[in-house]
């Protein structure tokens, strides 16, 4: 090796020695991307200090401004709810209270058999089962479901009409002028009419005619037929004006309209007049 390359060995030697030597008292390795995203590089000790405490001054001033909002979103809250849950809570759970009370003295009735020597109480699993099932079928049959429909058919609807029924069950003579599947699937119709034969807006009449199974009974006690058929009691009714003796049960007030509350026809014996139907004054 010649003296010159023995001497550019020797330099270049030294030079790393010196950079690593000045790594060793800084301990501050270069850093490979910026701190905290900010796009600082720090090129010694005093930038390095600087950009992190400004960091950490901007991180500790949002988490102020975050916990700013959680409180004001926790002063809402209660705010609404000391103005407007609590007041209508008040007022509705005694109801819900009431009824709780009920459930829990029926389920201790029912599920519970008593002893009557010692008078001690063991739950009845079957009894319990039953009472389960039951509390469920009552929540489902709340739901507007088909499931819903389904259990209210049988169970409250057939108890309601014969209430309804007993109440308000009355023949009357209309004069009818139209009928209207409005419910293909279930065979719902609507029939319309007037009280007299000059027809008006004051004294116009709508029924509905639908398949209940109290209606099914009513027709077995009434008739001695089984199948309450609306079909065939709608086509019963002629085309044009007609003079009609229904059998209905219902009540009929001004807001039947907004609700689509009507008396429920149950029977109908039609004359046809020969004559057009006539349109309501004022309708």
């Amino acid at each position: 090796m010649s003296q010159e390359d023995k001497a550019k060995l020797d330099d270049l030697l030294r030079r790393a020695g010196e950079a690593q030597n000045a790594s060793t008292r800084t301990n501050l390795p270069p850093p490979k991307k910026p701190l905290f995203g900010k796009g600082k590089t720090p090129a010694n000790d005093s930038t390095v200090g600087e950009s992190l405490a400004e960091d950490l001054r901007e991180t500790a001033g949002d988490v102020r401004e975050g916990l700013k909002v959680v409180r004001d979103g926790k002063n809402a809250f209660m705010g609404f709810k000391e103005k407007i849950l609590d007041p209508v809570w008040s007022v509705v759970s005694p109801p819900f209270k009431f009824g709780w009370k009920c459930y829990k003295a029926l389920w201790n009735r029912f599920a519970y058999d008593t002893d009557k020597e010692s008078g001690d109480k063991t739950i009845n699993k079957t009894k319990a089962a039953i009472m389960l099932a039951a509390t469920f079928a009552s929540v489902v049959a709340a739901t507007p479901t088909m499931p819903g429909d389904m259990i209210r058919y049988g169970t409250t609807e057939p108890v309601t009409d014969a209430i309804v029924m007993m109440m308000s069950k009355k023949k009357e003579t209309v004069y009818l002028t139209k009928t209207q599947e409005i419910n293909p699937a279930e065979n719902i119709h609507r029939v319309y009419g007037c009280k007299t034969q000059q027809c008006t807006a004051s004294d116009s009449v709508t029924y509905n005619l639908e398949p209940r199974l109290s209606h099914m009974v009513w027709n077995m006690a009434a008739k001695g037929q089984p199948f309450f058929q609306t079909d065939r009691i709608a086509a019963a009714i002629p085309p044009g004006l007609s003079k009609c003796d229904v059998t209905s049960y219902g009540g009929r007030f001004s807001a039947a309209k907004y609700f689509q509350i009507f008396p429920k026809m149950l029977d109908v014996e039609c004359t046809a007049l020969g004559a057009p139907a006539p349109t309501p004054a004022g309708m």
